[in-house]
């Protein structure tokens, strides 16, 4: 469920017709010429344009606060009854970012209810985060809190596979802008990044633990060659695009963790492209890196 209120075809129609007629009677008003019945007629249709308007969204806030106390009924069943395979099966059909901004309480029943019952694993974890990062984190205590309370319910191992899978959203939202950019109380940061402090010298002193490693790789002129265009980079040795050979195999190297049959997210690319809107200034490069995985490379 995407959304719980889809406009139906003919409502959206109609609200763009009443919008072309408002705008009609604009023009009526301005040019007194076009006559009384001409002006009767549209101001007529003005009218009626505007309960239309108000009806239409009377019907999408009573549409949403249906499907807001469905789903908060339905998630606090299944929070009450401990059942984790419900809850998982409910976070892989029902987008979450809809059920956190329809209804409040949905963010207190998964980062405190679910988590007191060990419902969620870190697959659930990692998108209850990135829902919150996709409707927005920053100034929002609450929001804050919630992240903080997940993080800090996972300890050792578990924690440094939540931080691959934030790192492997595959779009702009990753670990590192969670902690420096959506977090925006120094309080709540602080908390975080002790406890991720203080969780990896855990893993470390594991006897026999052998830590992996965390890969950080320019992209033009390091992966692949800029072919010399400014302002990506200089070398001309190799035409646009191509990627140097070796680069791939010296990453899988680099990393001891590196599994070919197991996703994994332990490479990390920095580019010094801005940040415009989403993912818009970042695209092209995820296209490239979603093309050398399809490829297996």
């Amino acid at each position: 469920i995407e959304d719980p209120f889809l406009f139906p075809s003919s409502t959206l129609g109609l609200c763009l017709l009443s919008m072309a007629l408002l705008m009609l009677n604009d023009v009526v008003v301005a040019i007194p010429s076009l006559g009384k019945v001409t002006f009767v007629v549209a101001s007529a249709v003005s009218v009626i344009s505007w309960i239309h308007i108000a009806w239409t969204l009377w019907y999408a806030w009573r549409v949403y606060g249906e499907f807001a106390s469905k789903c908060q009924r339905l998630l606090r069943d299944i929070v009450k009854e401990g059942n984790g395979n419900a809850l998982k099966y409910l976070f892989a059909c029902v987008s979450l970012r809809c059920l956190l901004e329809v209804s409040r309480d949905v963010l207190e029943l998964l980062s405190r209810d679910a988590l007191e019952g060990n419902l969620l694993g870190n697959t659930e974890k990692a998108m209850f985060i990135y829902a919150l990062q996709n409707i927005g984190l920053c100034g929002s205590r609450r929001r804050q809190e919630a992240v903080k309370q997940i993080l800090l319910s996972t300890v050792g191992q578990e924690l440094t596979e939540l931080k691959k899978l934030l790192d492997g959203t595959g779009n702009y939202h990753n670990l590192y802008k969670l902690v420096y950019h959506d977090i925006s109380y120094e309080v709540v940061r602080s908390e975080i990044l002790s406890h991720i402090q203080k969780q990896s010298k855990v893993v470390r002193q594991r006897p026999g633990h052998i830590a992996g490693i965390k890969v950080c790789s320019d992209i033009d002129d390091t992966l692949y060659s800029s072919g010399g265009h400014f302002p990506a980079g200089c070398d001309k040795r190799f035409p646009k695009g191509v990627v140097y050979p070796g680069c791939l195999t010296l990453f899988k190297v680099l990393d001891k963790s590196w599994q070919p049959t197991a996703p994994s997210s332990n490479l990390a690319f920095l580019s010094a492209r801005p940040h415009v809107y989403k993912s818009w200034a970042e695209k092209k490069s995820y296209e490239f890196f979603l093309g050398l995985v399809g490829e297996g490379r």
